[in-house]
Parts: structure tokens; C-alpha cells; sequence
């Protein structure tokens, strides 16, 4: 039987191999959704089984501390990105930037959460734990950032 989970991720990893030039993914540690693209990009892909915005996706102090860690070991050309696969109808990627103003990077929280919404045909609005992007996400976003 297939997994759920890969189903989902399979999405994001399909849209990355798809690329002209597609980067090497290899799944790292044990944090399930947790890959490394080439040598310094780093992707948690996160989903919501839900069919319609809004989109609800669960952070716990680990899937945080995962992201840190990752930011810690990139150099200048690297990055840490996060694939929110919002059903089967869409991704919104966020960068560093982004993940970081939604997320309580200091972990005082057991869990967190990542909400994005979006009308139809219109761009993502995502607010976390501990704020809100100043900025929508554009739908089509995705796979540009990560593949640089």
C-alpha cells in the first residue's frame, strides 16, 4: 500500500525532477519529509490532506529545530525552504525569510501551526504561531526559488 505521505511529497519531488536541469534529492535523517537537494538546499515538506483553503499544516519543536539546523549548516549559495502541499490542488513554497516571520524559531511552543489560504485564482496568505507574512505568495512560486 501506498503511504499517504508519499503520495503528497511525490507531488513536490515530481515538479523538482521535472526541471531542465533537475537536482540531485536524497531524503536525510529521520525526519520524514526532510531532503536534501545538491549539496546546500534543504526541503521539509509538510502537507494537508484538505481539499480547500484554508490549509493547516502542524509544526512540532522538532520539524522547527530541523529547519534551524539546516539553516546553520547551508554556506552563502544555500537554502532552506518549505513545501506546503495544500491538498491535491497546489504547493506554496516559502523561503527562509518567510518560514522564519511564522514560525517561533525560539521553540517556546511544543507546537506550531502554518495556515494558507487562498481564493481561487489568487495568491497565498499565510499567517503562523507568531505572525503573518507583510506579503501574499504568489501560486506559481514554486519550484522557481528552490531550484535557484
Amino acid at each position: 500500500m501506498i503511504a499517504i505521505r508519499d503520495q503528497f511529497e511525490g507531488v513536490v519531488l515530481r515538479r523538482l525532477l521535472k526541471h531542465d536541469d533537475p537536482p540531485r534529492i536524497v531524503e536525510i535523517g529521520d525526519k520524514l519529509g526532510h531532503f536534501q537537494l545538491d549539496d546546500s538546499t534543504f526541503l521539509l515538506i509538510k502537507y494537508s490532506s484538505s481539499d480547500q483553503s484554508p490549509w493547516r499544516f502542524t509544526f512540532r519543536s522538532e520539524d522547527v529545530a530541523t529547519l534551524i539546523d539546516d539553516r546553520n549548516r547551508t554556506d552563502l549559495f544555500g537554502g532552506i525552504y518549505i513545501c506546503l502541499v495544500c491538498g491535491l490542488r497546489t504547493i506554496c513554497s516559502l523561503e527562509t525569510d518567510e518560514w522564519s516571520r511564522v514560525l517561533d524559531l525560539q521553540k517556546t511552543q511544543k507546537q506550531q501551526t502554518i495556515t494558507v489560504r487562498r481564493k481561487p485564482g489568487a495568491q497565498f496568505t499565510v499567517t503562523g504561531t507568531a505572525g503573518d507574512l507583510d506579503h501574499k505568495v504568489p501560486a506559481t512560486k514554486f519550484p522557481s526559488p528552490v531550484l535557484g
